[in-house]
């Protein structure tokens, strides 16, 4: 191997291990409770002996509509905030869903009645950051009755709004489908600095109700740095120094 080749080598090296560093996934933001396994009680009614929800069993708020199967608490899902008819749900006896759930055997539920919709929120400990693109992936899914159901995923800052999505992916009636939901942060955003709140709701307006569900929730950021004009001025400049000084050496 002549230096030139040599030269040439060790600059591709460096430019390569460079934008490896330009573009890079950042570290996943912790969700309390992502896949609604966190549900414990003791009431052998609706939990084993090892305190888990028992099949055909689902917590609600005793403030909304429930059946016998329903166990009644203040708190449906550990970590998130219900609103209307939503809470966690255990469906492996009901022939509802396959698999019954994607991660664990528990999911979260959301009914809708007309405009009435169930949904549930979380604020993280992330807060909204310049530079960065947030990316919500969730399993959801549908009962095979019910047919098509809309669902809406979205992001807060703060009380900003910073994107929303209806039916990101269309549901499979009686299966999960994984649902991807992009947020590039706007630089002059007034929300930057914010908690992070990620909603969760059931979309549709049916006369005679539905239910969506969902498991096994993930939050990332991707960064993307774009080297100024002067940086990239300054790299082709060193670039041709160095051949130009291999060059010169080997004709020495």
């Amino acid at each position: 191997m002549n230096r030139t080749s040599f030269h040439i080598r060790i600059i591709s090296s460096i430019v390569g291990w460079a934008f490896s560093l330009m573009a890079s996934l950042g570290d996943e933001i912790t969700i309390v409770n992502p896949s609604f396994e966190s549900i414990t009680g003791t009431d052998l009614n609706y939990f084993d002996s090892a305190g888990h929800l028992l099949p055909n069993r689902y917590t609600i708020k005793p403030s909304q509509p429930h059946d016998a199967t329903a166990f009644l608490t203040s708190d449906p899902i550990p970590g998130w905030t219900t609103v209307g008819t939503a809470g966690t749900a255990n469906y492996a006896s009901r022939g509802v869903l396959t698999p019954v759930a994607t991660d664990g055997f528990n999911v979260a539920y959301a009914n809708g009645y007309f405009s009435q919709h169930g949904s549930f929120s979380q604020t993280l400990g992330s807060t909204y950051q310049p530079g960065l693109t947030y990316t919500l992936r969730v399993d959801v899914g549908g009962f095979t009755q019910f047919g098509q159901t809309d669902y809406s995923v979205s992001l807060y800052a703060g009380n900003t709004i910073v994107g929303t999505s209806l039916n990101p992916v269309s549901l499979i009636p009686g299966t999960f489908t994984t649902a991807n939901f992009s947020v590039a942060v706007d630089q002059n955003s007034s929300a930057l600095g914010q908690p992070i709140t990620i909603v969760l709701a059931n979309a549709g307006t049916p006369t005679s109700g539905n239910e969506v569900v969902f498991d096994n929730v993930h939050l990332t950021t991707q960064t993307t740095t774009v080297p100024e004009p002067s940086t990239w001025i300054l790299t082709a400049v060193g670039l041709v120094g160095l051949v130009t000084f291999g060059r010169k050496a080997n004709r020495k």
